[in-house]
Parts: structure tokens; C-alpha cells; sequence
């Protein structure tokens, strides 16, 4: 009988007993740049302007512009904060507006459903829209031009060959 290799489990046990140390001798909110200076990341709601030029000082973090740019992490490498989103007036309305630290949410008007990334309308709302006043597709049946054209046709073929 054979017996089964215990080799893995092993090793999973003896890695779970020990602490891998980071290398990086940064602390936990720092990041090393290539020159190997330990700098601050910039707080959520500020882009890096300008990176640690020595050790121990902190880089030049500018804050996004209010209800135009936000940026929701903190970040060593982005250069400009994010471009706020902007809600389509024809089909979405402003659920939450754009804060230095989120961007605006936008949700469905009424009579519209995301599909993908664009709200379009449901295919109810739609058949409503095509038929005048809401009714169903038999209103042209009592449309007045109609039946006079149906008579004027039924007169025509049963009553005179001019």
C-alpha cells in the first residue's frame, strides 16, 4: 500500500509558522522611488505635484478640483486627478455629485435601464411613446379619415364605374 506524499502538506504548515518580512524598507504608507528615497503616498483626494526630493520629506500633494476631478486612492504615480463623470440629462439623473474623493453617480431616469454603460429605454416605455395618447395599437381602427377612405373605396367598387 502505498502512502501519500505528504511533502506539500508539509511545507504549507512550516510556510504558515513563519512571517515573511516585507523588503521593502519603506513603512506600510510609503513607497521607494527609483532613487531610493522612502515617500509618503498622497491622500486620497490629492494627486502627487511633486515627489520626496530627500529623505524624510514629504512629497507636493495638490487636492483635486471640487465637482470636476477626484481621485479615490491614495497614489504615488498619478500626475492629475480623475475627470469627474457627467450624467446624460436625457436619460440620468445625479444619484451622488463628485467629491474630491468620489465620482458623481449617475442612475436611469424613470423609464430607463442601464444596459453596458448608457441607459436606454424599456421597451414598454417605448411602445407608449409610439402610440399617440397611450392607447393600444387598435386606435386607428376610430380614426374618422379611415372609415371615409374605407366608404369612399366600398362606394367606389359596389356603385359606379365612372
Amino acid at each position: 500500500m502505498d502512502q501519500p506524499n505528504l511533502l506539500p502538506l508539509i511545507l504549507i504548515i512550516m510556510g504558515s509558522c513563519f512571517r515573511v518580512e516585507s523588503l521593502s524598507p519603506c513603512s506600510e504608507n510609503q513607497f521607494l522611488q527609483h532613487d531610493g528615497i522612502c515617500c509618503e503616498f498622497c491622500p486620497i483626494g490629492t494627486f502627487m505635484l511633486k515627489r520626496c526630493q530627500v529623505r524624510g520629506s514629504n512629497p507636493l500633494c495638490a487636492p483635486c478640483e471640487m465637482g470636476k476631478s477626484y481621485m479615490d486612492n491614495q497614489n504615488h504615480n498619478m500626475t492629475k486627478c480623475r475627470q469627474c463623470s457627467v450624467c446624460d440629462p436625457e436619460t440620468e439623473v445625479e444619484e451622488r455629485e463628485c467629491t474630491l474623493e468620489n465620482n458623481r453617480q449617475c442612475v436611469c431616469r424613470e423609464g430607463f435601464h442601464r444596459n453596458e454603460n448608457k441607459c436606454v429605454m424599456e421597451e414598454s416605455t417605448a411602445r407608449k411613446i409610439y402610440f399617440p395618447s397611450n392607447k393600444s395599437p387598435s386606435w386607428w381602427i376610430s380614426s374618422p379619415m379611415l372609415i371615409a377612405f374605407v366608404l369612399l373605396a366600398l362606394c367606389t367598387l359596389f356603385w359606379g364605374k365612372y
